[in-house]
């Protein structure tokens, strides 16, 4: 394996990486592309990411994209993936609102989801209504997880860790994620990955007939060219987005990235959340 030391030199300024957020990205924001079996280090030494070539067997990517080539995909709240903003608006008393407008894209979840203020832990609706795209995909996933252990232990082991303390029922078997999230044939914004644990890594992978794509990282300058196969191990925490995408009539590119949330760590199990919904419901209904 190559390694990449990148230098304070090699870099854009925060500010100019952070005026990029919700812009599409191109080859004005890259210097290098890495195709090959390389680690991208940052100038302070942590991994900003590793590429594995071909570290997924054919027979599994087969798998999961039979499984999941029909799967409904639709979402509205990606905001800056999707390009879309988020606004400040003065009321008519003087205080101000914060909104998202986000666009609705070929983007969906499978896996698990923490909660929020209006749900509890819970299986998310695509799992729950497609199952067996989800198991269909579980072979890959678990994969994806021994490549991660293989090539990146420290950030594997701490993820590992997590999940170990969270409800077995909200994380994916035989792994150390809880969630994958699913992209259809859409070219992301540039954007930085929110809710999944600081300590571990993102893990991602594609599969389709496709040209371009490439995943960037402005402030560093670097971008990397996932094919059918591959394993990217990324800090998605870092501003990313994709280069200029082309994908045939009648074919889609799928590209799948395997996280652990962070909030499922206040989880219960899966009759501890139900619980938990059931009284909600009684309180609102109550209203």
């Amino acid at each position: 394996m190559q390694t990449l030391h990148l230098t304070d030199a090699d870099l854009m300024s925060e500010a100019e990486a952070d005026a990029l957020e919700g812009s599409h990205l191109d080859k004005r924001h890259y210097d290098r592309v890495v195709r090959g079996h390389v680690r991208v280090d940052k100038p302070n030494g942590d991994p900003l990411c590793i590429y594995i070539p071909s570290a997924l067997p054919v027979r599994l990517c087969r798998g999961a994209f039979e499984a999941l080539k029909a799967l409904p995909l639709s979402s509205n709240n990606r905001i800056a993936a999707s390009g879309g903003r988020r606004l400040t608006r003065v009321k008519r008393d003087g205080t101000t609102s914060k909104t998202a407008q986000g666009r609705t894209v070929t983007s969906g979840v499978l896996g698990y989801l923490d909660a929020t203020a209006r749900d509890q832990c819970r299986m998310s609706a695509l799992t729950r209504d497609h199952l067996d795209a989800y198991q269909g995909v579980r072979p890959l996933v678990e994969r994806m997880g021994v490549v991660f252990a293989a090539h990146l232990g420290d950030r594997h082991a701490a993820q590992q860790t997590f999940v170990e303390a969270v409800a077995p029922d909200f994380v994916i078997p035989g792994t150390p994620f809880t969630t994958v999230t699913v992209n259809r044939s859409w070219r992301t914004a540039a954007h930085r990955d929110e809710g999944d644990l600081p300590q571990g890594f993102g893990v991602l992978t594609v599969m389709g007939r496709f040209e371009g794509g490439a995943l960037v990282f402005p402030r560093f300058r670097t971008a990397v060219d996932l094919r059918t196969g591959g394993v990217l191990l990324a800090d998605v925490h870092e501003l990313h987005g994709n280069a200029p995408l082309d994908v045939p009539p009648g074919h889609q590119r799928l590209s799948l990235v395997a996280y652990a949330r962070e909030g499922m760590k206040a989880c219960g199990s899966a009759a501890d959340e139900l619980a938990r919904a059931q009284r909600r419901f009684s309180v609102t209904g109550a209203d």
